[in-house]
């Protein structure tokens, strides 16, 4: 699953996308995300989206909603961590990272319900659209 992650399912961008500059060459977002899956790196965050993931889809199962306050607050902090004051800001810095203006609540909300959630039985399936959808911004956030 590992190196299928890593191939395919990347932000449009990534492949393209320059993560870091070095003597003799540079390193894409596309070759940082290869070079973790092969060194074994990668999956602890896979698996933490997996979970997150999991979390969400069974309160979305028992008809809970998210407490929108709190997924705001955490989403407003990690803004202000990395002074992203404006909209514009936050926008630029998700665009420079491949990811889009919805990445970043869709993120905090996954976050908010594995806070709350803990451990998932073994076996619960995430679907595959939503996980391609969630790992990278859950990678980068």
């Amino acid at each position: 699953m590992t190196d299928r992650i890593a191939s395919q399912s990347l932000p449009a961008s990534w492949p393209d996308r320059v993560a870091f500059e070095a003597p003799g060459g540079g390193a894409t977002f596309a070759d940082v995300v290869r070079a973790a899956a092969v060194r074994g790196d990668l999956q602890p965050g896979l698996n933490a989206t997996r979970m997150a993931l999991a979390c969400e889809a069974g309160a979305a199962a028992g008809g809970r909603a998210a407490d929108m306050v709190a997924v705001e607050t955490a989403m407003n902090e990690f803004r202000y961590e990395r002074n992203l004051v404006t909209a514009e800001e936050t926008e630029q810095w998700l665009d420079a990272h491949g990811l889009a203006g919805e990445d970043l609540g869709d993120h905090f909300v996954r976050r908010y319900w594995k806070s709350l959630s803990g451990e998932v039985e073994d076996g619960e399936a995430v679907e595959p659209s939503r996980f391609a959808a969630a790992w990278a911004a859950d990678l980068v956030l």
